[in-house]
């Protein structure tokens, strides 16, 4: 299942979700809050910062950040 890491008052969040919604991809949103370490650790360790909204493939495989592009290729779209 592919997972999209938000925060509530993220802009890019909601482009991001547009863009899978719009692309008809089925994710899970998980939106996190300062307590979710765990989660905020391993966008941390995949990525070396910590940014939403991330997206985790169905590989495991987190990026930060979006730009349709990157989210394409992440996503096996192109």
């Amino acid at each position: 299942m592919i997972t999209l890491y938000t925060t509530p008052t993220c802009t890019h969040c909601r482009t991001a979700k547009a863009f899978l919604e719009q692309k008809q991809i089925d994710y899970q949103e998980k939106v996190l809050s300062p307590d979710d370490r765990k989660d905020i650790q391993r966008i941390l360790e995949a990525t070396g910062r910590v940014g939403v909204p991330a997206l985790e493939n169905e590989d495991g495989e987190i990026i930060s950040g979006f730009e349709a592009k990157t989210y394409a290729k992440h996503l096996g779209l192109s």
